[in-house]
């Protein structure tokens, strides 16, 4: 009876409905590309794998990138490359690529895939799946502080969350930016536990931990002082302890590689000038020390005898000539976005219901924070670092958006819309945004349909 009721209890967890809805939602996915392929550009495209079962041969495609997946392999079989020749540019990222290696190495174990190729990708795609997985927990515990959750609405969320393109082609790779939507979570769920009492100074220690999991994570710092932000000296106190708190992390990282023998090695840095190019503004003042403090000598030095190729391609590296790069970037954003940014727009200008002012509040303030951070990179490639910041931003409004609605019929609407909106959008590396196909006219009539139940609902509500 016992095991009977934890099956019972497991079975109807949050968290393996979570599971099972995401399974289904990255089944879909990776089924409709089977028959639907597309251009990728740049370094990516599909390859052909050849699976076999129980006697039978299967040949499936699967996104490769011919310049960057050979090493994430790689790191797989010798975690000790990050800090090698080859993989060195991955070295900012170690506790991204801890857990895919622990996957492989139980899977090699176990020998349960023969097939080397097979074993890298599945090893990604586990990795990928966890974290999708609790971001999705997270997002979900935290709205239900201030909404009713159904299954059909837990259901929906994982959907769109996984139709998001930065999900949705970043979830059968080894890149970890996907992780760019867990960071506005996470974003949100310091702002809710720290936003209106003291944070523990070990939530500061953590975010520096998470820093080393994806760098863009420094954004909670700054949401969470920006959300506290008070002229007094408690508050200046807290903001110059929480940061020393938040950068340990790091500098034990560092220290790490040091003692080892090992070079630290920023490739962002050192190839791109990502962020480092604002340094040349700072000769004096708070912030010419503060880039002492923060930047190792190397990269610190870089402000004075690097020149970097601002005339070259994707560069923009004065000011303010990097926030009209990056504006234009989030306009191509808002045309290759539209299926959801209309629903949000019509939602917003018509519907005429607000969202409770503590939810609203916080995914301000997170997006502001990321979208100001990803416009100073100063390096932007198509479409990019705008869906990281806002187009994270308009899927997770649009999640907002969906459990706020208490109609069920404009509930499938939207979601049916954004299925076929968002199933077959182009990837961001071509120059066509959309395509003007079947599947985009039945999103486009479906949102038409969608604007005309939000009119009526509200005229029967007046």
């Amino acid at each position: 009876m016992k095991k009977l009721r934890l099956i019972k209890n497991l079975f109807n967890s949050q968290l393996f409905m979570i599971f099972l809805f995401s399974l289904f939602s990255c089944i879909s996915i990776f089924i409709f590309f089977q028959f639907k392929p597309q251009e990728l550009f740049i370094c990516d495209e599909y390859k052909s794998y050849l699976i076999s079962f129980f006697g039978n041969d299967y040949n499936f495609i699967y996104p490769l990138n011919r310049c960057d997946d050979k090493v994430y392999f790689a790191v797989l079989e010798e975690y000790f490359l990050l800090f090698e020749n080859a993989a060195r540019p991955y070295q900012n990222r170690p506790l991204w690529l801890l857990p895919p290696y622990f996957v492989y190495q139980l899977l090699n174990y176990l020998e349960i895939f023969t097939n080397q190729n097979i074993l890298h990708i599945f090893s990604y795609f586990v990795t990928q799946l966890i974290f999708g997985v609790y971001t999705l927990n997270l997002l979900i515990n935290l709205m239900k502080k201030y909404f009713q959750l159904g299954n059909f609405d837990i259901f929906s969320i994982v959907m769109i969350f996984y139709l998001n393109p930065v999900i949705q082609f970043f979830i059968f790779t080894p890149s970890n930016g996907s992780l760019s939507f867990m960071v506005l979570i996470l974003n949100l769920y310091f702002l809710d536990k720290y936003g209106e009492s003291k944070p523990k100074y070990l939530a500061f220690f953590l975010m520096g931990v998470l820093f080393l999991l994806n760098r863009s994570f420094i954004t909670c710092l700054a949401s969470l002082f920006l959300i506290r932000f008070k002229f007094k000296f408690k508050y200046f106190f807290e903001i110059a302890i929480g940061t020393f708190l938040f950068f340990i992390p790091n500098y034990l990282y560092k220290y790490f590689i040091t003692y080892n023998g090992y070079e630290p090695y920023d490739i962002n840095t050192e190839m791109y000038g990502q962020f480092i190019w604002l340094s040349k503004y700072f000769d004096e003042g708070i912030f010419f020390w503060l880039s002492k403090f923060l930047l190792s000598e190397n990269n610190f030095n870089l402000r004075l005898t690097t020149k970097w190729d601002s005339d070259g391609e994707w560069y923009c590296q004065n000011i303010p000539e990097n926030f009209l790069c990056f504006f234009s970037d989030v306009v191509n954003a808002s045309r290759y976005l539209w299926v959801p940014l209309l629903i949000v727009l019509i939602y917003l200008i018509f519907y005429n219901q607000k969202i409770p002012s503590p939810v609203n509040k916080f995914i301000f303030i997170t997006s502001i924070v990321s979208i100001f951070f990803w416009s100073l990179i100063g390096w932007y490639p198509p479409l990019r670092f705008s869906l990281f910041s806002f187009g994270n931003m308009i899927i997770l409004y649009l999640i907002y958006v969906f459990i706020n609605l208490n109609n069920l019929k404009i509930k499938l609407t939207i979601l049916t819309s954004v299925i076929f909106g968002l199933l077959n959008i182009n990837h961001w590396n071509n120059d066509v945004l959309f395509n003007l196909d079947s599947l985009n006219l039945i999103a486009a009539s479906l949102i038409i349909f969608y604007f005309y139940q939000v009119i009526r609902y509200r005229n029967t509500r007046s």
